[in-house]
């Protein structure tokens, strides 16, 4: 039979080993749902030609050809062929563009192509 004393004592281990899991749990799950959340949406391979349409018209500062692949996105909306959710995060970038923030509409479109590779569609 356990006595007060080392029921206490369990106790207060149980506690101490539950906040040490909670804890480790918090630091390492918390960074990889970041990441997950943040990550942009898998494009289906036959839009992928539009990521790098857009890369290459917001890296030369090109409004004419951002318009182009404007042009393209909203045909292949119309066509059915992009979802709602692929066609959302390019619309992002296309108002980073129109705000005049071309660097940060490049690394956008840098990351959006990079979160591409090893992709399952």
């Amino acid at each position: 039979m356990m006595n007060k004393e080392d029921r206490d004592s369990q106790l207060a281990k149980s506690w101490v080993y539950g906040t040490i899991l909670l804890l480790a749990t918090l630091f390492f799950v918390t960074p990889l749902v970041y990441r997950w959340w943040n990550l942009p949406p898998a494009v289906q391979r036959e839009n992928l030609d539009c990521i790098q349409l857009l890369r290459t018209a917001v890296s030369s500062e090109n409004a004419q050809q951002v318009a182009g692949v404007k042009r393209l996105l909203d045909k292949r909306v119309a066509d059915g062929t992009m979802p709602n959710q692929e066609r959302s995060h390019f619309d992002a970038i296309l108002r980073l563009v129109q705000s005049g923030n071309w660097d940060e509409a490049n690394e956008e479109c840098m990351r959006f192509e990079a979160a591409q590779l090893n992709r399952r569609r």
